[in-house]
């Protein structure tokens, strides 16, 4: 249950942020960094948008997944009992947090 309140939370800040630099962010934003952190590419203020939308996929993949476990019936017992299909629940706030760091770079506010 936190897992999935602090999932929301960070979609709504990723959103809050594409959209505050959707209306009055700078005109481009950056879409590529090299290895060294340099940004190499740049593209419209409104692609910025797509990331929360990503972020929102990313989080209702792994609803479903909850609701939706793998059929295990062909697997060994033992498979079954050393399976753990509620671990990505735990992994979804980290990518969601990399989605929201990638969203606030790209407006150019880290």
């Amino acid at each position: 249950m936190k897992s999935k309140v602090l999932s929301i939370a960070i979609i709504i800040t990723t959103i809050v942020i594409a959209v505050f630099c959707a209306i009055s962010g700078p005109e481009s934003i950056i879409l590529h960094w090299n290895l060294w952190g340099e940004a190499e590419s740049y593209g419209s203020k409104t692609l910025i948008l797509i990331l929360p939308v990503i972020s929102l996929i990313v989080f209702l993949v792994t609803v479903n997944q909850e609701k939706h476990d793998y059929d295990t019936s062909l697997l060994s017992e033992q498979s079954r009992k050393n399976k753990n299909p509620k671990a990505i629940r735990d992994v979804t706030p980290i990518l969601l947090l990399l989605i929201l760091y990638i969203t606030a770079c790209s407006a150019r506010m880290l």
